[in-house]
């Protein structure tokens, strides 16, 4: 499990993809870190007031959001490609464990994301005119999203595979975006204003979400084993093309 969970770690952020990964790792991370903070500083109503304290938040989110959606979805789709399903199960592991690895590092992943964001946006609050309840509102949106909308993702991929992965994704963005919208009415009925206890309740419905496509997907494989990758289809596709030339 500790080698399934390190694999999944090393693979899924985004400088795995080049060559030289600790430069890259550090190139990435470095912007995320300290250049993203500093740039919307200047930029921000501290300073050139180019931009306003709401919008330098929302610009940090969606960063977020973007940076974890990337991170795992390209890492699905690379395993998808190499057949790393398929790889792993020639290996003694236990299936069920390839999942638990999985669900457990981009679990960990968002943790660093939603850590990052709540840190820089926060520290926007405290410099600029922005409401607590606005702040909470919004990192509860964006927080809450990436953990469901990455529950859907990785269920997807287990049961149906990669080529479904993309449709799901806004099949769940938009459903959480409803579900906001509609909480949001329901506490502006009873004149509640948002705080850290909305905050907190959307992140745990959505850690049940997760929870609970995470349990369907142990079962699903538990029954019908992982789904056929696209690089297995292909190479079916153009065996049965080869053989219907041959004939």
């Amino acid at each position: 499990m500790g080698a399934l969970m390190k694999r999944e770690l090393d693979s899924m952020h985004l400088a795995s993809q080049y060559q030289n990964k600790l430069k890259a790792f550090i190139a990435v991370y470095g912007i995320l870190g300290v250049g993203v903070p500093v740039f919307f500083w200047v930029f921000g109503p501290g300073v050139v007031g180019l931009m306003s304290g709401d919008m330098v938040n929302t610009s940090i989110l969606v960063i977020g959001l973007i940076h974890s959606s990337q991170a795992i979805s390209l890492h699905l789709f690379r395993e998808d490609a190499h057949r790393q399903l398929t790889f792993l199960q020639i290996l003694p592991v236990k299936k069920t464990a390839i999942v638990h690895a999985k669900f457990t590092s981009v679990l960990l992943l968002s943790v660093f994301v939603i850590g990052w964001m709540f840190m820089v946006a926060g520290a926007n609050t405290l410099l600029s005119d922005i409401t607590v309840s606005d702040f909470w509102l919004a990192v509860g949106f964006f927080c809450s999203l990436i953990i469901s909308t990455e529950a859907v993702v990785l269920l997807t991929y287990f049961t149906r595979g990669a080529d479904r992965v993309n449709v799901m994704y806004w099949v769940s963005f938009a459903g959480w975006a409803v579900l906001f919208v509609l909480s949001g009415l329901f506490m502006k009925s009873l004149g509640k204003e948002p705080d850290s206890f909305v905050f907190i309740i959307y992140i745990l419905v959505a850690l049940f979400v997760y929870l609970f496509c995470w349990s369907l997907a142990v079962r699903r494989v538990n029954k019908r084993g992982f789904p056929q990758e696209t690089g297995y289809k292909a190479n079916q596709i153009q065996t049965i093309d080869t053989r219907g030339k041959g004939d």
